[in-house]
């Protein structure tokens, strides 16, 4: 087995210092935005405690393991999405966590760290039942987060779904079907949200009204507006804030970029987006089993978060990973990545090949 700190994993934990001591420093004068941030530091700094000794406990547990308890954990996964939907802590209209004291937890971030696993665990059969039960595996949470709402969550499991179909050796013509099926899905979803967002209104409810809104007025709002306008009037490089500029409302999460560009400098923005590229680069050269999901969704929310962060694409609660406040997000991360160093994470992955990965028949 290699050390932990060898090298190429050098190109992922030093850049993950880096975001998270942003981070902290983010969290130390966003309390000044607002007493509902004042414990943020706090409990910031505990979550990356843990999920850096998740690390090195997970590092030392064999993938095969952790794949075999990926069926109980989606199922538990499921049986929290449901549950949160009828005694879960309600905030800014979206029942989706559950609060404990001070602590939330969100079911719908467990669910991502399960589907992930238990779809890779799944036997490859390159059979239509196979992709059946790959796909009802990924619609029944993804219902159940639509619910709450949670849009961002849901584009994330197909993600990972789609991450599964397109690097399994599944035949050709499946593949492609599913691409044109995909295509025309996409292209009339478009359609109907320009032309006829009634129609997707009356058929999905009233709580789709907002989520419309805010993909049609991309530019409009308070929110995008400030942040826009705190990039804009940033400074090259601010070590020391004494107030920090305009009030950006889910600063700690959806818009930390903004807030850090605003306040911190952009050339700390710059310096954000160079570590997210070599943490990037770092999944690309990386040989492992759940690799092509976790790029794919890790990719999709630096991307797609950033992109709403500089008004180029719909506002959507999807966090930043590492930098965003959120201890549910941080820890799966820190989950997600702590498996890509676990025991056996060789080249040996067919379970034609090797016993220990033989996974749920199709």
């Amino acid at each position: 087995m290699k050390p932990l700190f060898n090298y190429q994993n050098l190109l992922f934990f030093i850049p993950l210092i880096i975001i998270s001591s942003i981070s902290l420093i983010d969290m130390y004068y966003i309390k000044e935005l607002s007493d509902l941030y004042q414990y943020h530091l706090i409990k910031e700094i505990m979550w990356l405690i843990i999920g850096f000794s998740l690390i090195f406990i997970i590092n030392k547990i064999k993938l095969k393991y952790i794949l075999k308890i990926s069926p109980y954990l989606y199922y538990f996964s499921l049986l929290l999405l449901i549950l949160v939907l009828f005694i879960g802590n309600s905030t800014n209209g979206s029942s989706a966590w559950f609060k404990i004291g001070i602590f939330k937890i969100q079911p719908s971030e467990i669910m991502k760290l399960s589907l992930l696993l238990y779809l890779n665990y799944i036997n490859n059969k390159s059979t239509l039942l196979y992709l059946l039960r790959l796909t009802i595996l990924t619609i029944v949470p993804s219902i159940l987060v639509f619910l709450e709402p949670d849009t961002g969550a849901v584009i994330i499991y197909f993600l990972i779904l789609l991450s599964i179909i397109f690097t399994k050796k599944i035949k050709a013509s499946i593949k492609g079907t599913i691409l044109i099926l995909l295509l025309i899905g996409i292209s009339l979803s478009i359609f109907l949200i320009i032309y006829h967002p009634n129609y997707l209104i009356k058929f999905l409810g009233n709580s789709f009204t907002y989520r419309i809104n805010r993909i049609i007025n991309l530019k409009n709002g308070y929110q995008i507006d400030n942040a826009l306008t705190s990039i804009g009037a940033s400074k090259p490089f601010n070590i020391i804030i004494t107030n920090p500029m305009l009030y950006i409302p889910e600063a700690p999460t959806d818009f930390i970029f903004a807030f850090t560009v605003g306040n911190l400098g952009y050339v700390t923005g710059f310096i954000i987006i160079i570590n997210y590229y070599l943490i990037v680069m770092f999944l690309i050269n990386k040989k492992h089993l759940i690799k092509a999901s976790l790029l794919t969704i890790f990719l999709f929310q630096v991307i797609y978060n950033l992109g709403f962060n500089l008004g180029i694409l719909p506002i959507m609660g999807i966090p930043l990973p590492f930098l965003s406040y959120g201890g549910s997000n941080i820890i799966i991360y820190f989950i997600m990545f702590a498996i890509l160093f676990s025991k056996d994470d060789s080249n040996n992955y067919s379970r034609k090949n090797n016993r220990d990965y033989k996974g749920h028949k199709a």
